[in-house]
């Protein structure tokens, strides 16, 4: 893939375009830190077929995909973090860097508990792997996040302005709390994150005008 949008006239200090499917998904978070810091990228959604015939010129055989002026960048957290570090929101020191880098990935092991129930065709099999995921991944998380956030008190999980972990956050347990919305029932330091985070303006607009899709 290339970024073919040459603006004329506008200096640009990058060309961004993020390749996924028509889903949220493992792209979303991308997009809401786009959306946040008002930077242009084209959001390109493969139709139906179009990704088998891509598949096997990528990096690792699979999407999302960054193209930053040209070069391709694969994996949904190594995307976010760049995307983090390129628009300073990366914590202000090592340290809180660090702590960025933790809360996603304790996400992203969560996150990975979902794949059986998102590959699976058959509807009561798919009912019975969702309630055992949110039994046995997503409730646990959501309340061990919800001890992280009191901790740090700032309503942000690292330091006491947004990273690109709370976006990245907001992202998955917004769309938890869609498939499920007790999962957030008697946590109220999420709940208000959730709140503050889907307040923000850019990430408002984002939210009430991006492509509607299921997941």
């Amino acid at each position: 893939f290339s970024c073919q949008d040459r603006r004329v006239g506008i200096r640009m200090e990058h060309e961004y375009k993020l390749v996924y499917f028509n889903v949220m998904g493992r792209a979303e978070a991308a997009r809401l830190l786009f959306a946040y810091k008002g930077v242009k990228y084209e959001d390109y959604r493969f139709t139906d077929g179009q990704f088998a015939t891509v598949k096997n010129t990528l990096a690792f055989g699979q999407v999302p995909v960054l193209v930053v002026d040209g070069k391709p960048l694969s994996q949904s957290q190594a995307i976010n973090r760049y995307l983090g570090r390129s628009f300073g929101m990366a914590g202000i020191n090592d340290w809180e860097s660090a702590q960025c880098d933790m809360y996603v990935d304790g996400v992203n092991d969560a996150l990975n508990g979902l794949v059986p129930w998102f590959r699976e065709q058959d509807p009561e099999k798919k009912k019975q792997l969702l309630h055992d995921v949110v039994e046995s991944t997503l409730k646990p998380c959501i309340a061990r996040y919800e001890g992280f956030l009191a901790a740090n008190g700032t309503g942000h999980f690292v330091g006491n302005t947004l990273t690109w972990a709370d976006v990245v956050i907001f992202g998955a347990f917004s769309m938890w709390q869609a498939m499920n919305p007790a999962l957030t029932t008697g946590h109220t330091h999420v709940q208000k994150f959730l709140h503050d985070v889907a307040a923000i303006p850019n990430i408002k607009h984002w939210l009430e005008t991006r492509p509607k899709t299921s997941m």
